[in-house]
């Protein structure tokens, strides 16, 4: 039986981030690398759907890509496979069995039913900078713990 040198446990992005990351470096070292995955596919939360001509996913936690990741997708050879959507257009959730607009800026947030009331407060004041940093996503400190279950959460 053969020994390997790393494990990388899930074939989500982080996983597969990290397998390629690793992978770059063991060209160099020398050392074995595998990646396990207990679904039958790779992608973890990220799993792109259509019907009916749209296309949405199901997984992923961003409406947009950072810099870092589009530098990722053309160093693996997935540029000619980004879908970006337009950035102008309005986005979506799938919350309490509805499609519900994600308000994109303060006017929308303030009548938006995605939020409590104390919710919409506490994105509005780390939006305008007046939340401190805390432990956690940057994201999660501008916005809330209840803006990210209900906007960005998977469940």
């Amino acid at each position: 039986m053969k020994i390997l040198d790393t494990l990388v446990i899930g074939a989500g992005i982080s996983g597969l981030s990290c397998a390629y990351q690793l992978s770059q470096n063991s060209a160099k070292s020398g050392y074995d690398l595998l990646v396990a995955e207990a679904q039958g596919r790779v992608g973890g939360n990220i799993v792109s759907q259509s019907q009916g001509g749209f296309l949405w996913e199901e997984g992923p936690n961003s409406f947009s890509p950072t810099p870092a990741l589009l530098r990722l997708a053309v160093e693996v050879g997935l540029k000619s496979e980004l879908v970006l959507a337009d950035r102008k257009l309005p986005r979506y959730v799938y919350w309490q069995q509805q499609l519900m607009a994600v308000p994109m800026s303060p006017s929308a947030l303030i009548s938006s039913p995605l939020l409590s009331f104390s919710g919409k407060l506490r994105a509005l004041m780390g939006g305008l900078g007046f939340v401190g940093p805390a432990m956690g996503s940057e994201l999660q400190y501008q916005a809330g713990e209840e803006t990210i279950a209900h906007v960005f959460s998977v469940t």
